[in-house]
């Protein structure tokens, strides 16, 4: 026999969820009021509560013209703005801030609370770091974008793809295993040269001491790689091996 639910807690629980919903919305919207555009934190919270309010009804067609609707209106401010400079119109970044509240409501309301509140706390940290990301990407040089791009292909697409499971007579291979140590010694490497660049000899320590609790015979690999050829970084290079 199934127990009925109690129409109250039932209602405390949709009430509670459409709260949240909103103050995430109100959260993301924070940055947006801070930077003085057009859409604040008003409009991302009625954004947010909106899309809670279309998946608990529980209409999938509601929800997906729900959606359409905030893309189109983002697209056509956003179009706006650079055809009229001088309309207040929405950002590029503003109009993907405001699909984004959009899922953080849908994610709510479907109970995906952690899911939710992690997507609103990356995207926030996003549109605050706006100056250090933009001076981090413009100071890389076209060796290092090369870099970044195959360590993440070696980590996000030849890693996966590669079996889990033995695949020599003895037991012995693992693919996926091996390549881990691959992946390890590019990640520490790559992680290693952005911080000597930031930090000079100091990124040495950082990463003698980080990278060993992820893989310290990476760490020694990497270490003895630069220490090779220049005499003045042998002592630090053991000293963050040690």
């Amino acid at each position: 026999m199934v127990d009925a639910v109690d129409p109250l807690v039932y209602l405390q629980t949709n009430v509670a969820r459409l709260v949240l919903a909103t103050a995430l919305g109100m959260f993301l919207g924070l940055e947006r009021e801070w930077s003085h555009k057009s859409a604040g934190i008003r409009t991302f919270a009625l954004i947010s509560l909106a899309a809670a309010v279309f998946s608990l009804v529980g209409s999938d067609g509601l929800l997906i013209v729900g959606g359409i609707l905030i893309v189109a209106i983002a697209v056509l401010l956003a179009v706006r703005s650079f055809v009229e400079p001088d309309v207040d119109g929405l950002s590029l970044t503003t109009s993907v801030s405001m699909l984004v509240t959009y899922g953080v409501g849908a994610l709510v309301a479907n109970e995906f609370f952690i899911e939710a509140v992690t997507v609103a706390v990356l995207s926030s940290l996003l549109l605050v770091l706006k100056r250090e990301l933009h001076q981090f990407a413009w100071g890389l040089s076209r060796e290092e974008v090369r870099s970044a791009v195959e360590f993440t292909i070696l980590a996000f697409v030849v890693f996966p793809l590669l079996p889990a499971e033995t695949v020599d007579p003895w037991g012995a291979i693992q693919p996926r295993l091996v390549w881990s140590l691959v992946v390890a010694v590019s990640g520490i490497g790559f992680v290693n040269y952005v911080l000597v660049k930031r930090y000079q000899s100091r990124g040495y320590a950082v990463t003698g001491f980080f990278g060993g609790l992820v893989n310290s015979t990476a760490v020694v690999a990497e270490m003895a790689k630069r220490a090779r050829g220049h005499a003045d970084l042998h002592g630090i290079a053991v000293g963050s091996i040690l």
